[in-house]
């Protein structure tokens, strides 16, 4: 209805709706003209593309009791079989199947076009809170199915792997619900949003011990990163590392910047650029100090700089920006050691200087922050289930070195960050030798 009658907008139209069929007050019953066994499946598919001239409004197609998983149905998307259904059997592919929680737009952008570029996997569902977003991801990519049932997708036999890109506050819950449901998991970052999430994580991953987990810290997989990281490999003195992120800025009632469900821009970005000076550096962080600028009713702590000292002497300093130029570049990292010097602009160029050479590397085609080469390993790593420990420890860096750096911005002092000893309480005693990462 107009505006000016009553604000009776199509959303809460549907919920009334809904409403009324909950309560039994409408009967579609009469709507529906046909009933199909799955058996019969293209027989309906005939009808309702119009192959058959039979009149028809509402048709059904039946499905045999959920615990019969022998056939699932699959729309072809080929051109001799556009109009049809395929019957696959299950079980007869060696590919990866893989599963999605979640189809926003960086899953759209990044992480759903890589999956299905790969030649291991199979997109076999993917689930959403809306089921308009599922349909439209499970059309444009190819899944077998689509849901908003999270429970359809983790108890689905035929799914190896799932992949989390959800919002923030949903990712522990779903990744200890995929690892006891035996799923591999990759979950876009951050890994959560607590330390009792984290020792959630930490403890489920101990109990599925052949299960793992990747979090998408993509850029200690770019390639320029890689030369970079490969170079100050060599250099056996401590590091001066400095990540500039010109990030932009981000309005205070953005969901990122909600406590509840972003957690923050240091809790849901930053993880980012310490995961990266962590891998750079190789060694465990030992304490971290943060001081950020005034808000001034436009910000929300999110002009930043952040010390972090390492176990090895290392410094390295992340400055976070929300109130720069977006005429300058996002990221750059320069890191100093040995009498040698690496800048990243960007992930578009690398340049490293030593006392008698100076060598840059330019990306010709794209700026490139590893998303593809990420996957690629994730992939490779469930292929050979591996599970590498100290991977598992690089998370725990990387998590408390953030929860320490919000505790000293609301103090105002430095915070020892302890790793080793937060493993020993998750995981026991018995893995000490396992986990420290300076042995």
């Amino acid at each position: 209805y107009p505006i000016g009658y009553v604000r009776w907008t199509e959303n809460r139209n549907m919920q009334a709706f809904i409403g009324l069929l909950s309560e039994r007050k409408l009967s579609l019953g009469s709507l529906v003209t046909h009933k199909f066994p799955i058996s019969q499946g293209l027989e309906a598919y005939e009808l309702v593309t119009g192959n058959k001239t039979e009149p028809f409004l509402g048709v059904l197609i039946e499905y045999p009791d959920s615990s019969d998983k022998s056939t699932v149905v699959t729309l072809s998307r080929g051109a001799d079989s556009s109009k049809h259904g395929d019957i696959v059997q299950s079980g007869t592919s060696s590919k990866i199947g893989i599963g999605f929680l979640g189809a926003g737009s960086f899953a759209n952008l990044v992480l759903l076009p890589a999956f299905k570029k790969s030649k291991s996997t199979e997109l076999i569902g993917v689930c959403t809170s809306s089921g308009v977003s599922s349909k439209r991801a499970g059309d444009k990519y190819g899944f077998r199915y689509c849901t908003t049932d999270q429970i359809q997708l983790l108890e689905d036999a035929e799914i190896d792997a799932v992949v989390i890109a959800t919002r923030h506050h949903l990712h522990a819950a779903q990744i200890t619900s995929a690892l006891r449901a035996g799923k591999h998991v990759f979950c876009e970052k951050p890994l959560c949003l607590t330390q009792e999430e984290l020792k959630q994580v930490i403890e489920t991953l101990e109990e599925q011990s052949s299960k793992l987990l990747f979090v998408g810290y993509n850029r200690r997989y770019a390639p320029l990163g890689n030369s970079l990281a490969a170079h100050f490999r060599q250099i056996h003195e401590p590091l001066m590392m400095t990540y500039r992120i010109n990030a932009g800025y981000i309005p205070k009632d953005h969901w990122v910047q909600d406590p509840e469900q972003g957690g923050g821009r240091m809790l849901g970005e930053i993880c980012h650029f310490v995961d990266f000076l962590n891998y750079i550096v190789q060694s465990s962080p030992a304490r971290v100090y943060a001081r950020a600028l005034p808000n001034n009713e436009r910000y929300r702590e999110d002009n930043l700089i952040l010390n972090i000292e390492y176990l090895d002497g290392s410094i390295g300093t992340v400055i976070y920006e929300a109130n720069g130029s977006s005429w300058i570049g996002k990221e750059r990292i320069e890191i100093s050691g040995g009498g040698s010097t690496g800048i990243i602009d960007d992930f578009r160029s690398l340049e490293i200087a030593t006392s008698n050479k100076r060598k840059a590397v330019s990306l010709r085609s794209k700026q490139d922050k590893g998303h593809e080469a990420e996957i690629k390993t994730f992939l490779d790593v469930v292929s050979a289930k591996n599970r590498d420990f100290s991977y598992v420890a690089q998370l725990v860096d990387t998590s408390l070195t953030i929860f320490r750096a919000l505790d000293s911005l609301s103090s105002g002092i430095p915070q020892d960050i302890s790793s080793s000893e937060f493993l020993l309480e998750a995981l026991g005693r018995n893995h000490s030798a396992e986990t420290s990462t300076e042995s």
